[in-house]
């Protein structure tokens, strides 16, 4: 097992943590069981996860694979533009194409 595998991963509610096979037979949970870590009340909290069953994993697939895929700039470019100049006037407003 790899080191990132037990990097907790930051989410919006908290951490996610793979627990590792060590613990797995002392919690008496199945391998893939993931921890999620989070602070209430000024104390760490530990909510134990389940891994997900075959027909939800199936599920998630095809959702995932209907579902439309954001475009993301190159790397080598992302974040680097730069906007010179009024972009709302370069153009007149007739020549946007929006849709009506």
């Amino acid at each position: 097992m790899t080191d990132s595998m037990h990097t907790p991963h930051k989410t919006a509610d908290g951490w996610v943590v793979t627990i590792p096979a060590e613990l797995l037979s002392l919690l008496g949970v199945e391998a893939g069981t993931q921890a999620v870590l989070f602070v209430r009340e000024h104390r760490l909290e530990v909510d134990i996860v389940p891994p997900p069953s075959p027909e939800l994993l199936t599920d998630m697939h095809a959702i995932y694979d209907a579902s439309p895929r954001l475009r993301l700039p190159h790397p080598d470019i992302a974040g680097k533009m730069r906007i010179l100049g009024d972009v709302l006037e370069s153009i007149p407003e007739a020549d946007w194409d929006l849709p009506s």
